[in-house]
């Protein structure tokens, strides 16, 4: 049986939007100047994307907008008024990645229809129903699932699922990447990714490589079984790429979607044809095929995008001009875009070729576009076409920077192609488009009553107490316990693992800590295998009286429903806002751990919403920067790394994940004073990833008890919030 399947495609500025349109995407997903995760795209003004939606609308094509990122409790009003706006231009879908922004559409703009990204981290069809019955019209599935997974997610539910198939990827599981914010605020959660996957690592035995950087998604050759299965919807990423990479891809899903019925392998073979614009990194399917894939990643491979095509012999200066002299044997062509890298890749700069000397030759510098006007985006640029001629040296006319040096690497970056050949969808006048978002006041959250009428006083009052105040232990090590006996805190955090679980089967009658006095963690990534796992063990755990859980994914909270436990919403559900927490709230969650990437600002301004006493704050710990979804331990042979800033970085494998520490710990530990004068008086100690013995354990409390000052620690975001332009 054969279903429609929808193309969207990426438009970062209005270029790209020509491009996907014009190659036949029926949807299009953009992002205004805030709110988006590529705020470093071009985007779009407002009359801009006014104008653009009629237009869209006019083609009976979509228009989904990007507020996919999490805002803080300061920026309620702003996004409210923004709101307003778009209620009344009427995009297809607002893309959203926080939980408030779900309960805000609800309760102010119900004509909002609200697709879930994959930033929200929604891996299994519990999440997908979950949110389907607060207005979640459709949820873009997390990328690290199978081809077996998502058709299991699939069957078990009825909301419209869509799922990236082309472009770059994240190293770390969706929507729990800290390792940008970690260094300066600038969150992938709040657009700001200055990718640190991509960068260039020296591991302890000396060896350089890009151990973080994927190569990019390409599912071209499944999307007959992905439309056979019924998904809704394929995404092609693509917001931060030129025109010409946009037109090449929407070019060959087009043409696969169209005809794959017809002859699949001709279609295939024609589609893969087109991609060769694709001037990417190489390709794989990552774990859409094999769920143990660790050829996702090759560390020799240059993280940077395009081709490698040479190296500066030389440069020459005459006036405002920089001429650079490339020793290659590609083919350039004026228009083409370079991209100027130094070894260790710490300076990078893209450039618009202006003119062209072949320096073998003793012709004019060329300074029209004669050499590109013949070339199509459909023709394939690949590497081979690129290496037809003999090693030469062309003389170019870049923009003057000096800070490029001969020995540089370039990158063949893209071909100017026929852009301009597509219809132009934003009219070149906007004068009549003159809405804006004003300023408005949003209304505060309406909270519905947590706890049950029918419960007796005393039942209200046991779940008032139930975490006093103090110091909690948070371990990943269930034999960490022993070692946590030795100073006891208010109670242990440990973790759900398949080690820890196994531990406590085997000890469940000589437990260090009284099942009352242990809290559960679950951990954020939760797909339909690791739901099959731990739905038995969270049942046993249960009839043994383990009945506190912290919970980072909407799935654990359909799991746990109508248990008789209690249920903190953990650092993972980002509360950094008012209509979060009343989300949550309403889902009968009590307790929260504040995001690490929160800051004392924000978070006491949510207090006359959300009572202080209810807050738990980590003061101590070693935040995972990168969770990745795959033992690269087993694959590289390392267990440290450092940049190329001399920064240090430990690698951390529980068998089948990766985590990625920083060498230094966050704490606020010698800030407990002024916490507690806030109310704030429920903290967190996290050793997860520390070789802890007890002297060591018995150090860090005192330290606690002593609310000192530990030397080389960071701060996170606690004092500076997450970065901001001036």
């Amino acid at each position: 049986m054969n279903y429609k399947l929808e193309l969207v495609a990426p438009a970062g500025n209005s270029d790209s939007l020509d491009a996907a349109i014009g190659e036949g995407a029926d949807a299009v997903y953009l992002g205004l100047h805030s709110f988006n995760a590529r705020l470093r795209a071009k985007n779009f003004a407002y009359n801009q994307f006014e104008a653009l939606v009629l237009k869209i609308h006019d083609l009976n094509k979509k228009v989904y907008l990007t507020l996919n990122t999490v805002f803080e409790n300061w920026e309620l009003d702003r996004l409210y008024s923004l709101l307003k706006y778009i209620d009344i231009v009427r995009p297809d879908s607002i893309i959203v990645q926080d939980l408030g922004l779900v309960k805000m559409i609800n309760e102010n703009f119900p004509n909002l229809n609200i697709s879930a990204s994959t930033q929200m981290n929604i891996n299994s069809a519990r999440g997908v129903n979950l949110l389907s019955r607060y207005g979640v019209k459709r949820t873009v599935l997390s990328r690290e699932l199978s081809f077996n997974e998502i058709s299991r997610i699939r069957r078990e539910t009825n909301a419209e699922l869509e799922i990236f198939a082309h472009g770059s990827l994240c190293v770390s599981l969706s929507g729990l990447c800290l390792f940008s914010s970690y260094h300066g605020g600038k969150s992938a959660n709040k657009g700001r990714c200055t990718q640190a996957c991509r960068r260039i690592y020296q591991t302890q035995l000396g060896k350089s490589g890009h151990f973080f950087s994927p190569s990019d998604l390409m599912l071209l050759k499944y999307i007959p079984d992905i439309a056979e299965i019924g998904i809704n919807s394929i995404k092609l990423e693509g917001r931060m790429k030129n025109a010409n990479y946009v037109a090449s891809v929407v070019k060959a899903y087009r043409y696969m979607i169209d005809n794959y019925t017809i002859d699949k392998e001709e279609t295939l073979k024609k589609s893969t044809d087109i991609l060769l614009n694709d001037m990417a990194r190489s390709k794989t399917t990552y774990f859409f095929v094999d769920k143990d894939n660790l050829s996702y990643i090759n560390p020799d491979e240059k993280g940077e995008i395009g081709i490698y095509i040479g190296e500066i012999k030389s440069i020459k200066k005459d006036n405002d001009n920089l001429f650079v002299v490339i020793k290659t044997n590609s083919n350039l062509y004026i228009g083409d875009t370079i991209r100027i890298v130094n070894k260790r890749e710490t300076f990078k700069k893209s450039i618009v070729i202006r003119s062209i000397l072949n320096a073998t030759d003793n012709s004019n510098i060329a300074t029209d576009n004669s050499n590109i006007n013949n070339y199509n985006v459909n023709n394939a640029s690949n590497e081979n076409d690129f290496n037809k001629n003999n090693s030469k040296e062309n003389t170019i006319i870049i923009d003057v920077d000096n800070n490029i040096e001969r020995g540089m690497m370039v990158y063949l970056f893209a071909r100017k192609g026929n852009i301009g050949k597509y219809p132009h969808i934003i009219p070149n006048n906007l004068s009549r488009y003159k809405r804006h978002p004003g300023v408005h006041s949003a209304p505060p959250p309406a909270i519905k009553n947590i706890i049950p009428p029918k419960k007796s006083i005393s039942k209200i009052e046991e779940k008032k107490n139930k975490y006093g105040d103090g110091i909690y232990v948070k371990t990943n090590n269930f034999s960490d316990l022993y070692i946590i006996q030795s100073i006891k805190p208010k109670k242990v955090i440990l973790s759900l693992n398949n080690s820890n679980i196994s531990a406590i089967r085997k000890n469940i009658e000589t437990l260090p800590f009284k099942p009352n006095d242990i809290i559960i963690y679950l951990t954020p990534y939760i797909s339909p295998l690791i739901e099959d796992n731990i739905i038995p063990e969270i049942e046993f755990l249960l009839q043994h009286n383990f009945n506190q859980f912290i919970v980072n994914n909407l799935s654990h909270i359909h799991i746990l429903k109508n248990k008789d436990v209690s249920i903190i919403g953990g650092e993972y559900l980002y509360t950094f806002n008012k209509y979060a927490l009343g989300f949550l709230m309403d889902l009968g969650i009590e307790f929260f751990i504040s995001p690490l990437e929160n800051n004392k600002k924000n978070l006491k301004s949510m207090f006359d919403t959300f009572h202080k006493e209810k807050w738990f704050i980590t003061i101590f710990g070693y935040p995972e920067l990168f969770q990745i979804n795959t033992n690269l331990i087993k694959k590289y042979d390392f267990t440290m790394i450092t940049d190329n800033e001399n920064n240090t970085f430990h690698i951390m494998s529980n068998g089948d994940d990766t985590s990625v520490i920083p060498e230094n710990p966050f704490s606020i530990i010698d800030k407990i004073e002024f916490l507690e004068k806030e109310g704030l008086k429920k903290f967190i100690v996290d050793i997860s990833y520390m070789n802890v013995n007890k002297g060591y354990y018995k150090t860090i409390m005192k330290t606690v008890e002593k609310k000192s000052f530990i030397e080389k620690s960071t701060r996170f975001n606690w004092k500076n919030g997450f970065f901001r332009e001036k």
